[in-house]
């Protein structure tokens, strides 16, 4: 399974690993945290399918539970560089002599 960048689309970032209670103890949980971000409904929901097969597949080979939960879905958004809006934040920026760049960033 490819983490980061995995299309002009898509990220996967694993950012918490979270687990054992010492140190030369074998954990009896882990905890892993992440998120997966795109600009495609479709492809974030087939990259969502895949981790969760990806795990699943894992805890049935080593024999361990797995509990794969997810929330907080954001559907994304995207500022028209034209609409008044970005026009007024661009011409206080101007104003305070603060040059604007426009990005894409992630979503969905």
């Amino acid at each position: 399974m490819i983490i980061g960048k995995t299309d002009k689309n898509t990220k996967i970032n694993i950012g918490l690993i979270n687990g054992g209670s010492g140190i030369n103890v074998v954990p009896n949980k882990i905890v892993l945290s992440g998120e997966l971000r795109s600009y495609n409904k479709v492809q974030f929901k087939n990259k969502l399918k895949r981790i969760e097969d990806v795990f699943n597949n894992q805890s049935n080979k080593y024999k361990t539970k797995i509990i794969f939960k997810t929330s907080g879905f954001c559907p994304g958004y995207i500022h028209n560089t034209f609409s008044e809006f970005i026009k007024n934040i661009s011409n206080i920026f101007k104003d305070l002599n603060i040059k604007t760049q426009f990005d894409d960033s992630f979503g969905v």
